[in-house]
């Protein structure tokens, strides 16, 4: 079993008590363990008061601990706790490692309290991928690389090394769209409008593009029969699209459901899905990369890519030029249970990145995307989770011209709903306790 360097400290710590364990045990790697809550909460105290005027001068007991996620005792092993959820003050949250092998901080909103009660699915599957790369980090006995060891040191006794020279971009989107109601009212039969269609129209509202679509298309949707848009005949109108949709408004109604035909959304009042990328579409005109370019008039260049592909340093590059270059990015993430599309529309000085999960504003914040033990094998160690197995769409900008290249497509087939491993992107109400009625059976828990 791996030493604790907390053992001195109980309950709520003093800060000189949690400064003196560090001291004797020098917080190296060879001494990674759990961490106490009282020390987590220090932690917490001390990232957040760094996080903007509102939280300066934060103090402990605006801290309220939502979320303690990890594995009970048992037989010979003892309870392990993974990761600790803060509300902080009311105003946001934060997320913080249980074990220091990994990077002290997973995720913080400066935005919203944490959605404990109504966690939208996609990202309680996100932090699952958190869960499962600490439990593998904890079981494996994973020791702390020096960056991290740092990290842990800085925090917990108030210093962190500055970073507030180094690039960082600020949220680009200011849409809090959900998938109901009111931006579903022309789907069929009720349906929700699918993550895909949302992320799609939030990312296009963005960019007020295009004022025209391009073609029609027509396909034969399962269990609502033929569904048509005519993109060509459209003028979208972007000024009549506010930010928070909390009244029947036919302009996002019409995006979303014309994004939804673009894709082939696989609709129902629980779930709807679809394909976000060509390389991991069955077909390669039913997917969001396709119709961006082929019926919105986004430009060609643009890249759906498999995280796997690259190296970390290399994604969160790549992530960071789109970013810079004012490029809301559709993002994709899978686990056993599903995969979810949302937008990444920012980062920090700390190479977190904005997440816009495409439900209201619920949970929206910043995340760590990188492997959180950097000395193991890779980002989502443990299966199962949204952040063990990720894709993208670079390049999103308006193309010349307006619309795209007309195209008329009005094949009629039999929808087949294909597996998980054909990386389609579900998404609907399955996970918000306000809608009981409307859970999905494949992702209850």
């Amino acid at each position: 079993m791996r030493r604790s360097i907390y053992t001195s400290i109980q309950g709520h710590a003093t800060r000189s008590a949690v400064l003196l364990a560090l001291a004797l045990c020098g917080f190296s790697s060879v001494n990674a363990v759990q961490v106490p809550e009282a020390v987590t909460r220090t932690v917490a105290q001390h990232f957040m008061s760094d996080r903007g005027s509102a939280f300066t001068g934060l103090r402990q007991e605006d801290l309220v601990l939502v979320q303690s996620v990890g594995d009970p005792a048992t037989g010979n092993s003892p309870a392990a706790v993974f990761y600790r959820v803060y509300d902080v003050d009311g105003q946001g949250f934060v997320v913080v490692a249980g074990d220091d092998a990994v990077k002290p901080i997973l995720a913080y909103s400066t935005e919203l309290p944490f959605p404990s009660a109504t966690m939208p699915v996609h990202v309680a599957k996100w932090f699952e991928g958190y869960r499962s790369e600490i439990r593998d980090a904890v079981i494996n006995g994973a020791q702390a690389v020096p960056e991290v060891a740092q990290s842990w040191q800085e925090l917990v006794a108030g210093t962190p090394t500055s970073r507030a020279g180094e690039r960082a971009v600020n949220p680009l989107m200011t849409t809090l769209w959900d998938q109901q109601p009111h931006v579903n009212a022309l789907c069929p039969g009720g349906s929700v409008t699918g993550c895909v269609a949302t992320a799609m129209a939030q990312v296009m509202k963005y960019h007020n593009h295009p004022a025209q679509g391009s073609g029609f298309h027509s396909y034969n949707e399962a269990d609502y029969g033929t569904l048509s848009a005519n993109f060509g005949a459209t003028t979208y109108d972007w000024g009549a699209m506010p930010n928070v949709v909390s009244s029947p408004n036919t302009a996002v109604a019409t995006l979303m459901f014309h994004c939804g035909v673009g894709v082939d959304m696989d609709y129902s009042p629980q779930v709807s899905g679809a394909w976000m990328i060509e390389s991991h579409s069955p077909g390669t005109n039913h997917n969001s990369e396709y119709a961006l370019k082929n019926y919105f008039g986004y430009d060609a260049s643009m890249q759906g890519v498999p995280r796997a592909n690259y190296s970390e340093a290399q994604w969160i590059s790549m992530l960071k030029a789109d970013l810079d270059a004012s490029r809301p990015v559709l993002y994709a993430g899978f686990g056993t249970g599903g995969g979810h599309c949302f937008v990444t529309d920012g980062y920090d000085n700390n190479d977190f990145f904005h997440f816009n999960w495409g439900w209201g504003g619920q949970a929206n914040g910043y995340f760590e995307v990188g492997a959180l033990n950097p000395g193991s094998t890779g980002t989502g160690g443990g299966a199962g989770g949204y952040n063990s197995g990720q894709e993208a769409i670079f390049g999103i900008t308006p193309g010349t011209g307006g619309g795209g290249n007309p195209t008329f497509d009005m094949r009629l087939y039999n929808f087949v709903t294909p597996s998980v491993e054909h990386h389609l992107l579900r998404s609907g109400l399955q996970c918000r306790d306000q809608y009981p009625e409307q859970r999905h059976q494949q992702f209850r828990r």
